[in-house]
């Protein structure tokens, strides 16, 4: 047991085996060693006295030292002195400079394992090449490797994360060496060989095919492709390899790896054939992730194969290997898992002993041939076919037939008198596991299963058919008299109340809908009973609700119709379904207004109908998305009509009504009518006539600014010069408005003009989508017009630098010429302020300027905050590095930690139960809070907050019945407690709310969860070189990267932050790798580059 405080150590002594020792502790650590006989570690934290000579007596178990800080080096002598036979010894240091690590440490002659993590880089001992280490474990920052690494004779094995660009050839001297573990350390760690060209990746060092001894290599995240698998062939002691997140594709270099043993692939997307591994001699295997995959059939070739790894290789086809002969143990998801741990009823079975069962004349015989069959096509069936083809061999013709097919022998056998229904079911489902499965004996087991089956029988034939239609796209029915047609119309009527009721919940409102499945309602309330009834109320209420509108009342009155013939009292109880005969009509007399004439009838026809009382006023509110097409056939109103639509706008507050056809004819022939409304009601009219403005050139001509003027009661000069600058916000908002077209109205009557930093952020964005668009003439074109406009723009120099940083790739990409006439002449004259601009400008002048323009530059960046770092790893810079000004200036800095994009992998990666946390009418306070702000919240509840997870689907690949790591996607993100702690643990700054799931299924509650509040935001642009571009699967909106940028220290102190006004959250790089290493393979981390663009 390890221990962290001294209480803790003295409850039971006898079992402590690790001490970690904090500053504070009450009593000094040194008493308590003679007192635990099983003591084998010591760890001592910075800030603790590290002096061992106080130790009265050591235990004769203890071997392990572990340091945490630089100042703790000077007492390794006294170490010595104390406790000479520890073999195992672990530095933490994290200093300002370099560090030379004691001679004394080569004295230590037990020492078998050193371990150094520094954040600086650090000299070894010379005495150390004269000791018997064996383990050496080094975690430095980037560099190269320390040189006494190479004097090491004994050393066996080498644990390096650093990120070096090559290993020295000395390396190959350490002729025992048999494990070396890279992993990170080739090519900065890359999470994806994806990410840059291949050619971009430099080759793995040649030193290490040439070390005699190795046996074991990890290569993980180090960037490897096939021609470094090359360099090691023939290597006559390699026995085990990885090198996960790899670019590998042919595995072909991997047979001439004689001595190849273990092998794991781990997320190398690349790899979809297996066939080259075939005939060597592997035991373990692991295509973790390589998702690609899909035939198994060449690990048949694999004699001694005994571990396959298979998770997240959900497209993998496991039946050829169910009867491996050496094959042990698999891992993959739960229901490869749970085909191969029924492997074993396979065994003995065959298809000719399955066809002869079929075909005996004893009735116990045909039976355990069904129950042969059902089990031969569950396991050995693939996504793409069903094995009964292959099995009862109906002809090639069967697999895509559309005429059902025969298979005389199957349904002479399901026409054995006594069949078993549960039996029948699972030979239904065999037949049946996709709608293109085309088999006439599914629908004799249907028959069995419908007219004889229990509640639990007729439920598993549901489930088999929704298996079945699992990849179907509804609305596809052939109407033909295919199987699934025929189960449609004539089999699936006919079941019970439970398992039809069982059927429409799983159904979607698509299905319903576009396969026309909603009768299927009827049946089920025709033998509902109380339960039932229930159940099917709030199911069709569902389905109504959301699709009313699409198909209409009267579709749907006649499906009550129909159910109240079915089931009478549903008349009544249903009643409120679809909108009174009166509203209903109105609704589809508005559809049927398809010309202008007809619309105007109807609208005149319907606001009689109010004067009449034939309809009230406030149901003209909800007919306003009806009538919103027939308004705009309508145009032009006459004024009395637009008067009366105005009315209704205002007395029902569905101010719809007071769109662009109705304003227009008042505004030009009846404006006196409106300045007599009432001040609210002028100030309502005021804000649509607004939005007139964008819907009209010439503004004079259609009364827009004395209108305004004389609704909003100022002069109209004012009022010119505020629709100016409206329009000019709102073509900035809009991606596709016509920015070009509202300054021209500034240049028309100039006047000073504000360019705020909002309104320069969102010229930024409209300048990057033309350059991503392609459109160099239509960018040039804008910045002409601003030119124009120079002396009425009021722009701050940072302000205008931050536009300009979007015009410099541009000029890259057209040279000097363009800069000189389209960015130098904004900035002669001006300091450089802005780093974005600063960093920007040094890129232009990396492609096209002298030496002297490009250190300027890059000094001026400097300045500003910019880091060396960042020069380094852009490829703008890659050709200008070498030039010796430019060293000077950049150095070789050390990688800084970056940030990356959290998220959820695909819920087909890994698979878990969903949530349902739509709005619910017991959280209309705390839902409505702003989770993801990323301030503190004062008034959260006090919890727990109760969600129900949604009902779990077998069919449903995404989804198993794990519970989920975190949800990040819906309002409010939730996390599971032990992802929480990991993070609180390493600074992430939270709100927590308890919160409990809720499983529909049995009742049961789990409340290992928390809402949490992440507190924290970071503007977008300090997190790397920005160019607001919008993109993203992982919720990412408005924000861009072409690099990101490395940081000392989190920004602000946020290990865990939201993009400012996203939804994106990104983690520090140092939480990020706790929180691989806690084992959290549901999280993704990724680089801002990949996920918006």
């Amino acid at each position: 047991m390890q221990v962290q405080t001294p209480a803790k150590a003295l409850e039971s002594p006898d079992t402590v085996t690790g001490l970690y020792v904090s500053p504070g502790w009450d009593t000094p650590w040194q008493a308590l060693v003679s007192q635990l006989p099983r003591l084998r570690r010591v760890h001592l934290k910075a800030g603790v006295d590290a002096d061992p000579r106080a130790v009265s007596a050591w235990p004769d178990s203890f071997c392990n030292l572990s340091l945490g800080s630089p100042e703790h080096l000077a007492d390794l002598p006294l170490w010595h002195d104390a406790a000479p036979h520890i073999d195992e010894l672990e530095l933490w240091l994290e200093a300002e400079e370099a560090l030379d690590l004691p001679e004394v440490i080569g004295a230590f002659l037990g020492l078998r394992t050193l371990s150094v993590k520094a954040n600086v880089p650090v000299r070894l001992p010379a005495s150390l090449a004269e000791s018997g280490l064996v383990t050496l474990k080094l975690v430095l920052p980037e560099g190269e490797l320390p040189a006494g690494v190479c004097r090491l004779a004994s050393l066996q094995q080498l644990r390096l994360v650093q990120h070096v660009r090559t290993l020295p050839d000395a390396l190959a001297e350490l002729t025992h060496l048999h494990t070396l573990d890279l992993s990170w350390s080739l090519n900065q760690g890359t999470m994806s060989a994806d990410e840059r060209p291949a050619s971009s990746f430099h080759p793995m060092p040649t030193v290490i095919a040439r070390l005699p001894a190795l046996q074991a290599l990890n290569v993980d995240q180090c960037g490897i492709f096939e021609r470094d698998i090359e360099t090691l062939a023939g290597h006559p002691r390699l026995a085990a390899l990885s090198l996960a997140w790899g670019g590998v594709a042919d595995l072909r270099p991997f047979r001439d790896l004689p001595a190849l043993r273990r092998l794991l692939l781990k997320a190398c997307l690349r790899v979809r054939e297996l066939s080259p591994l075939a005939g060597l001699p592997l035991e373990q295997l692991s295509l973790h992730n390589c998702r690609r995959v899909r035939d198994l059939r060449p690990l048949l070739e694999l004699p001694r194969l005994r571990l396959l790894d298979l998770e997240g290789c959900d497209e993998a086809e496991l039946a050829p290997v169910l009867l491996h002969p050496s094959l042990e143990r698999i891992g993959g998801n739960e229901e490869q898992l749970a085909q191969w741990e029924r492997r074993t009823e396979l065994s003995g079975l065959s298809p000719e002993g399955i066809r002869a069962g079929l075909g005996s004349e004893d009735p116990a015989a045909i039976a355990t041939a069904l129950g042969q069959l059902a089990t031969w096509v569950e396991l050995t069936s693939g996504r793409d076919g069903n094995a009964l083809v292959d099995l009862l061999e109906p002809g090639d013709e069967a697999r895509e037939a559309e005429d059902p097919v025969e298979v005389p022998l199957l349904s002479a056998a399901l026409s054995t008198p006594g069949l078993d229904p549960a039996q029948a079911a699972r030979v239904f489902a065999a037949c049946f596991r996709s709608v293109q499965d085309n088999f006439v004996p599914a629908l004799t087991a249907a028959e069995v299963v419908v007219e004889r089956g229990d509640e639990a029988t007729q439920r598993a034939l549901v489930d088999a058919v929704l298996f079945a239609r699992r990849f179907y796209d509804a609305g596809h029915r052939t109407w033909d008299d295919a199987v699934h047609e025929t189960l449609l119309c004539e089999l699936l009527p006919r079941l019970a109340a439970p398992a039809l009721v069982h059927l429409l919940a799983e159904l979607t409102d698509d299905d319903l809908s576009s396969d026309e499945l909603d009768g299927l309602f009827a049946d089920a309330y025709r033998s509902a009973g109380e339960a039932e009834t229930a159940a099917l109320d709030e199911r069709l209420r569902s389905y109504v609700e959301d699709y009313l509108e699409y198909k209409g009342p009267a579709y749907f009155r006649e499906l009550l119709d129909a159910v109240a013939e079915a089931q009478p009292a549903a008349a009544k109880r249903l009643a409120d379904l679809v909108p009174e005969e009166e509203a209903a009509g109105w609704q589809e007399r508005l559809v049927a207004a398809t010309d202008p004439a007809s619309a105007r009838e109807v609208l005149e026809a319907l606001l009689h109908a109010v004067d009449e009382a034939e309809i009230e006023l406030d149901e003209l509110g909800p007919l306003w998305s009806w009538a919103r097409e027939p308004l705009g056939r309508a145009a032009p109103l006459s004024v009395d009509l637009a008067r009366r639509l105005v009315e209704v706008g205002l007395a029902t507050g569905q101010q719809g009504w007071l769109n662009a056809a109705v304003l227009t004819p008042l505004v030009r022939q009846d404006l006196p009518w409106l300045l007599e409304l009432d001040e609210p009601e002028r100030a309502i009219v005021a804000k649509h006539v607004s939005f007139l403005q964008r819907k009209v050139g010439d503004w004079d001509a259609a009364g827009l600014v004395t209108a305004r003027a004389l609704l909003e009661g100022v002069p109209a000069d004012e009022m010119r010069r505020r629709m100016v600058v409206e329009e000019i916000d709102h073509h900035l908002d809009s991606s596709t408005g016509n920015l070009h077209g509202a300054l021209a109205r500034l240049a028309e009557d100039p006047f000073p003009l504000e360019m705020t930093r909002a309104r320069t952020r969102k010229l930024a964005l409209k300048l990057d989508s033309l350059r991503f668009t392609g459109l160099p003439a239509d960018t040039t074109e804008l910045w002409e017009l601003l030119f124009e406009l120079r002396e009425h723009l009021v722009w701050a120099p940072e302000h205008l630098q931050y536009a300009l940083t979007y015009l410099l790739p541009f000029a890259a990409e057209e040279g000097p010429d363009f800069f000189e006439e389209h960015v130098l002449r904004w900035i002669e004259g001006q300091d450089i302020v802005e780093a974005r601009f600063a960093y920007n400008l040094a890129c232009y002048e990396a492609q096209h300027g002298d030496t002297e323009a490009l250190c300027a530059a890059i000094s001026r960046a400097l300045e500003l905050g910019k880091p060396s770092t960042q020069f380094l790893a852009d490829a703008d810079f890659a050709g200008r590095l070498d030039e010796p000004e430019v060293r000077v200036l950049l150095g070789t800095a050390v990688a800084l930690p970056r940030y990356y994009v959290l998220s959820r992998v695909s819920y087909y990666d890994a698979p878990c139960r969903f949530l349902d946390m739509g709005w619910k009418p017991d959280r209309p306070a705390w839902w409505k809070l702003r989770w993801k702000d990323g301030a503190p919240i004062d008034d959260l509840p006090e919890g727990p907050l109760r969600f129900p997870l949604k009902p779990y689907l077998e069919h449903a690949s995404e989804m198993s019945r794990a519970l989920p790591l975190l949800n990040l996607s819906n309002r409010i993100p939730i996390m599971q407690a032990r992802l929480v702690e990991v993070l609180e643990a390493h600074g992430a700054r939270l709100q927590k709310v308890p919160v409990v799931l809720q499983d529909p299924e049995d009742g049961s509650e789990h409340d290992s969860f928390f809402a949490v509040v992440i507190h924290g935001v970071l503007a977008p642009e300090a997190l790397g070189r920005f160019h607001g571009r919008v993109a993203d699967s992982g919720h990412i909106a408005g924000v861009g990267y072409s690099q990101a940028t490395g940081h000392a220290e989190p920004l602000e102190g946020h290990q865990l932050a939201w993009i400012e006004d996203t939804f994106t959250l990104v983690v520090f790089e140092p939480l990020r790798d706790a929180l691989v290493a806690a084992g959290f393979t549901e999280l993704a981390f990724s680089d801002l580059s990949q996920v918006a663009t």
